[in-house]
């Protein structure tokens, strides 16, 4: 019954004699070794786009998400798609390196607000990251 206090507990023997036997009701949980909350040591990657950058932007360029442009790629193309919509319907029609800078300015706009989401995201986390084996480092 779930309202009863010592439900999802099992008792446990403390001690036993021939006349008395003491016991308390203790959690179920499996209680993990003491070395599997140890945190293996931080490497800086070796391979990708990360691997290319000066050592001092690397922690930088991880809190961003620089290396996973999903994000950035899904603010991005509609802001890209509807510029090279619009473009051939002005009058007179857009040069093409306005349209170019447009889509630059698009670009750093996306990975900025990208990269900020993920900052915040992380700050609003950093209690319960350390907790998730995904994102204890």
């Amino acid at each position: 019954m779930r309202g009863d206090p010592s439900y999802g507990r099992q008792p446990v023997i403390l001690s036993r004699t021939r006349s008395t036997t003491t016991s308390v009701l203790q959690d179920t949980a499996p209680v993990p070794p003491p070395h599997a909350n140890a945190l293996p040591a931080y490497a800086p990657p070796t391979t990708g786009l990360l691997s290319h950058l000066p050592s001092a932007a690397v922690p930088y360029a991880e809190l961003i998400r620089l290396d996973k442009p999903t994000g950035t790629y899904y603010l991005f193309f509609p802001c890209v798609f509807s510029t090279l919509l619009a473009a051939p319907l002005t009058t007179p029609i857009t040069p093409p390196l306005t349209v170019l800078g447009t889509s630059l300015l698009f670009l750093t706009g996306a990975l900025v607000m990208r990269g900020a989401g993920c900052t915040i995201n992380d700050l609003w986390d950093r209690n319960l990251d350390p907790h998730v084996a995904r994102t204890r480092l």
